[in-house]
């Protein structure tokens, strides 16, 4: 597995949704085990009728801490990428948005199916690092993976842009649905996270709800992908109207702010 621990993407906005997010989620796995609350009164039950308030809960709620650590290592570092260009409100509207939306088509879809349970912020992880890809593709993020050698272990670390990090994780999703088939998986999941984030991206990019300065995965790659000037972001946002960021900078840790 690859672990991404820091991105030099630019950021706007303190990571007050992302924080939040974490928090819930590891003050709910805490009292899951010290008031003895079940994964299932959570989770999101599964051909047992349409239960909308799970649609939420299912995404603060994870089946051990190995699940909620990974879960949330790769939430902090994308929403610091997403939230750091739209803010703590559009942020929550965001992955509200994808979580709802996931989760209500899945249970629909599962309607008659045998009764299950799911769980877990992996879909809205893969649907940030989808918005990553669209909103900073060329931003760097540092890596690491674990290596074996003469029975011990090292860890070796590297950079990768966001649009080959997050490429190569929904490759992986992809192969893993095709060894699978077309059934409920953590792939399937996950696309399904990975799908609702590329449209709000897309959306919001092409709307101006979002400045990425020019460095969006459109712009930056249209000579590859041969798209005329009349369709790129700039073509579609009036630059009279469109909100631009103050231009001074504050330092959070490793990360620049912009606020």
């Amino acid at each position: 597995m690859i672990l991404p621990y820091r991105t030099d993407a630019p950021m706007y906005h303190y990571p007050i949704g992302t924080g939040l997010f974490v928090i819930t989620c590891i003050v709910i796995h805490v009292l899951r085990f010290t008031h003895d609350i079940t994964f299932q009164t959570l989770a999101l039950p599964l051909g047992q009728g349409i239960t909308p308030l799970a649609w939420i809960t299912n995404h603060f709620v994870h089946v051990d801490y190995w699940h909620l650590l990974i879960n949330l290592w790769f939430l902090w570092l994308f929403g610091l990428i997403v939230e750091g260009k739209v803010g703590f409100l559009r942020f929550g509207l965001i992955v509200l948005a994808i979580g709802v939306g996931e989760s209500m088509v899945e249970q629909i879809l599962m309607l008659n199916q045998t009764m299950t349970f799911s769980g877990g912020s992996s879909v809205i992880v893969f649907g940030l690092m989808a918005m990553s890809l669209i909103w900073a593709p060329d931003n760097e993020v540092e890596c690491l993976i674990e290596h074996y050698w003469s029975m011990t272990t090292h860890w070796i670390q590297f950079d990768l842009t966001v649009y080959c990090f997050v490429g190569i994780y929904l490759i992986l999703c992809v192969i893993e649905i095709f060894q699978g088939g077309i059934r409920l998986s953590s792939a399937i999941l996950h696309a399904g996270g990975a799908g609702i984030g590329l449209g709000i991206a897309i959306l919001m990019l092409y709307r101006g709800w979002v400045n990425c300065e020019k460095f969006d995965f459109f712009t930056r790659y249209a000579g590859i992908l041969n798209i005329p000037d009349a369709y790129l972001p700039n073509a579609f946002v009036d630059h009279q109207t469109t909100h631009h960021e103050d231009d001074y900078e504050i330092e959070l840790g490793e990360e620049c702010i912009k606020s």
